[in-house]
């Protein structure tokens, strides 16, 4: 499996990759506050049965999207397996999506995708990798877990409200 940046030809591929995952997982968010103190605890739940997640992409053109990209990687054998693209903000990279089709999930694609954009990050002397992620999505955040990511906040306001997104972040 190559790891390579991503030419406008591969753009149609990745975009034809399915994003939905299965989970019956989900990471909830419980509040408690005082007058002298506050805190935050997420604790993973088991639904009642498994839904399907897909990625939450920002509006506009899928194809200009991916081309104004920062970094374009795609994971690559005979074809394309996953992609992965990330945005320089500041000193930091935002990985912004990481899409792996089905066939293709639990063998390492996704991890080496999340390499190739640690490296990228450390090549431009940025100091971290973030990730944000719906609580929903489970399988994502396990990932990001494996691959050394640590819980770093949450935003409760991102998508008007439907759902809370944690952050995390990986130092290069």
């Amino acid at each position: 499996m190559e790891v390579r940046r991503a030419t406008p030809a591969d753009y149609g591929d990745c975009l034809a990759l399915d994003t939905t995952v299965t989970t019956s997982l989900v990471w909830q968010m419980e509040e408690w506050s005082s007058a002298e103190r506050f805190a935050v605890e997420f604790r993973l739940s088991r639904l009642p049965r498994s839904v399907a997640v897909g990625l939450t992409r920002d509006g506009g053109d899928p194809l200009q999207r991916l081309a104004a990209s920062d970094l374009l990687l795609v994971a690559q054998d005979e074809r394309i397996r996953g992609y992965l693209k990330a945005a320089q903000r500041h000193c930091l990279a935002w990985l912004e999506e990481l899409v792996v089709e089905p066939d293709s999930r639990r063998k390492g694609v996704a991890t080496s995708l999340v390499q190739g954009a640690r490296s990228w990050a450390r090549e431009r002397g940025l100091r971290a990798l973030m990730a944000e992620v719906p609580a929903r999505h489970q399988p994502i955040i396990s990932l990001l877990q494996k691959c050394g990511f640590a819980f770093c906040g949450f935003d409760d306001h991102r998508y008007d409200g439907r759902d809370i997104v944690i952050l995390f972040a990986l130092k290069v």
